[in-house]
């Protein structure tokens, strides 16, 4: 019950008391999978790694970056093979100047291969690193999972442009403006 109000509170906007519903999840959880004598137990129950996820994404809306990371670190521990906290890891790195969330963005792609918002964040990893190629191959693998999108057109365009290829982000900027 806990966890669905969160969500719930979440959609509202209401970080802070998502953020206490989570906690008193957490809490209940572990009590329940381990009984009230055996609070220090070594495994954590499988529902806490969706807990600690929902709880970084309240931190991260809340700019919270930091702890938002240690949370999505305590997800991973549950489950090492959710990809979306991989992604959500490395987006939070990447803000926190850490050089490892370009590994967590990989892994997440590892993991799940049409996580089309990765590719993305990617490109504009290796925008700022001055790597436009390998920035654009990540435009070019994100349309190929949405052939629509325009902002995968709109970075490409612009990333086309920045390695001077005028006609090529001109086809781009013109299909991102018909869309």
């Amino acid at each position: 019950m806990y966890v669905l109000l969160s969500k719930t509170l979440m959609k509202g906007k209401r970080y802070k008391e998502a953020i206490t519903n989570l906690k008193n999840a957490l809490e209940l959880s572990t009590l329940y999978t381990y009984g009230a004598t055996t609070s220090t137990a070594n495994e954590a129950p499988p529902e806490a790694a969706e807990i600690h996820f929902l709880l970084g994404q309240c931190y991260t809306e809340q700019l919270q970056h930091t702890e938002a990371l240690q949370a999505y670190n305590q997800a991973l521990k549950v489950n090492p093979e959710l990809a979306e906290a991989y992604y959500q890891r490395g987006l939070c790195r990447l803000k926190l100047d850490h050089s490892k969330g370009i590994q967590d963005l990989n892994r997440a792609l590892a993991l799940q291969p049409l996580l089309f918002e990765a590719y993305l964040s990617r490109a504009a990893y290796y925008s700022t690193k001055e790597r436009y190629s390998k920035a654009i191959l990540n435009c070019n693998e994100a349309l190929r999972l949405r052939p629509k999108s325009v902002r995968a057109l709109l970075c490409r365009g612009g990333l086309k442009f920045r390695i001077s290829a005028y006609r090529h982000a001109l086809t781009d900027l013109s299909a991102a403006i018909e869309l």
